[in-house]
């Protein structure tokens, strides 16, 4: 916490990105269309540990919770059918994310372009869904939030069905994909490591 904002030593870079950025048309108009799309009544029942006491957690949990509540909407812990239809919402948000990926999925198919096109199907960060009484990411560490899929599918590298424990952070991953394209990471500068060792032999 001791270093310079990003922001603060890179301003004229800053301003100049959204400066360009504000010229572009990006195909949308604010605010978007409300999400309205029909979703199943999937589960039945509550996360085990929905009911934790977050006074026996660090305070930053309530205090998200309170800014969460103020920005987004108030949750009532108490109405449960509201928390239950939240883990449907997410459901079916991934649901749609695995009907988008069958796109691209279909087209390499259809290209027949697996042979040279490497897959890398991961995500930024999960969700509480009332895992702990808690919602959204947040400032903790809890399974919910920081365990996230990644699969890799690399011509020649990996094989179909195999899986590996070792932890990694989406931090590692650009400089994988630079070893992955024959590029030196350490001559880019790249924080992580690659996983390429990994992709090759899972441990």
């Amino acid at each position: 916490m001791d270093q310079p904002w990003y922001q603060e030593e890179n301003a004229a870079q800053v301003k100049a990105l959204k400066d360009r950025y504000a010229t572009y048309d990006w195909g949308r108009e604010d605010p978007l269309p409300a999400f309205n799309l029909p979703y199943e009544e999937w589960f039945t029942e509550l996360p085990m540990n929905f009911h934790d006491d977050l006074h026996t957690k660090p305070d930053v949990h309530r205090r998200f919770m309170h800014e969460m509540s103020r920005s987004n909407g108030y949750l009532d812990p108490n109405d449960h059918a509201k928390w239950i239809r939240l883990l449907d919402y997410y459901l079916k948000l991934h649901q749609m994310s695995d009907e988008s990926l069958s796109l691209i999925l279909s087209a390499l198919d259809d290209t027949k372009a697996w042979d040279n096109t490497i897959v890398i199907f991961t995500a930024d960060h999960g969700d509480q869904c009332g895992s702990h009484g808690l919602r959204s990411k947040g400032p903790w560490n809890y399974e919910e939030t920081m365990r996230i899929p990644l699969y890799v599918v690399a011509p020649g590298i990996t094989k179909p069905g195999t899986v590996s424990d070792a932890m990694m952070s989406p931090v590692d991953l650009a400089a994988t994909i630079c070893e992955l394209g024959g590029i030196d990471s350490e001559d880019a500068k790249l924080p992580g490591q690659s996983m390429l060792p990994y992709l090759v032999g899972p441990k």
